[in-house]
């Protein structure tokens, strides 16, 4: 394929989110088959208006994959603007992406909001230490609730996520954000990877499925590729019945060109599928009602298969 050698302007959704992006910025950047479509690219986030948690995880799973495919990835912002907490570049600000990125703050005054974690790239093997030492202290603070009890296997869902991301995505490392909406009682979690996804691992037993039908099977609670002895799984269908059915919240997954949301409707589970242009991974963005909080059930059963 022929990549231009000269820089790639692309701008950044006007509100950013995992879906927004699927529909008009990754396909500006990779080919399906994630081949980079530049050398060079430049990220105009003079366009952004809004952010959400899937389109912090998002942002920094894409360039992370450029990176790592050997492309320079460079920021367009304007710095000279006074900070404004209302501006979506200051909250990226805050929530320490800039930092990262270009390792600098763009304003000085920026510091870390207590409504949010920032944004985490997660190796698996410090992933335990780091749900004990932050996100678990965080939640307690957040929800006034002792998480550990009162939320027993909600580890145990992170422990998964994480498991699956080196088992079924060929990564060691997950991108994580997570931001606490008082006002809505929502606490929003997106974690990412930019592995070989769910789609890639389902076919290992149903080969003739397309990428939507690929994350519908996957929930179905006993499926499994059975591709790693090591987990201790839950599944897919666990988290979603204990975030959107018991809780009230709900629960989206993108890989490659299927999106599949998950929410309670009038007292049963609803999936409401649709075919997506393209997210490069695997993005589960994760709503959890803070005023229905109750514990989760046994956790027990199959495990995730991406």
């Amino acid at each position: 394929m022929h990549v231009d050698a000269q820089p790639k302007v692309v701008r950044l959704p006007n509100s950013c989110t995992a879906q927004a992006m699927c529909m008009d910025f990754f396909g500006e950047l990779l080919s399906i088959d994630m081949t980079p479509l530049a050398q060079h690219f430049i990220f105009d986030f003079n366009t952004l208006r809004f952010i959400k948690p899937s389109g912090v995880t998002a942002l920094a799973n894409v360039t992370e994959l450029l990176i790592k495919s050997g492309c320079t990835v460079q920021y367009r912002i304007n710095e000279a603007e006074h900070y404004n907490s209302k501006n979506p570049l200051c909250f990226l600000d805050d929530c320490g992406f800039f930092e990262r990125y270009l390792n600098k703050k763009v304003h000085s005054c920026s510091s870390c909001r207590g409504t949010t974690l920032p944004l985490k790239s997660v190796l698996h093997a410090s992933y335990n230490g780091w749900i004990d030492s932050e996100v678990l202290p965080w939640l307690d603070g957040r929800l006034s609730i002792n998480t550990a009890v009162q939320l027993p296997e909600f580890k145990v869902c992170l422990d998964e996520i994480f498991n699956n991301i080196r088992d079924h995505s060929g990564r060691e490392i997950g991108n994580v954000f997570m931001q606490h909406y008082p006002n809505l009682n929502i606490v929003e979690i997106a974690i990412s990877d930019f592995g070989i996804g769910i789609p890639h691992n389902v076919r290992k037993v149903h080969d003739a499925i397309s990428d939507m039908d690929a994350i519908t099977a996957a929930i179905i609670e006993g499926f499994s590729t059975k591709s790693s002895p090591r987990n201790r799984g839950s599944g897919l269908d666990t988290l979603i019945q204990n975030v959107a059915m018991n809780n009230g919240g709900d629960v989206t997954i993108y890989s490659y060109q299927g999106c599949l949301k998950c929410s309670n409707e009038l007292g049963s589970m609803a999936a409401r599928p649709s075919e997506i242009p393209f997210y490069p991974g695997t993005l589960i963005n994760i709503k959890l009602r803070t005023d229905t909080i109750r514990s989760l059930e046994d956790a027990a059963g199959e495990d995730f298969i991406w």
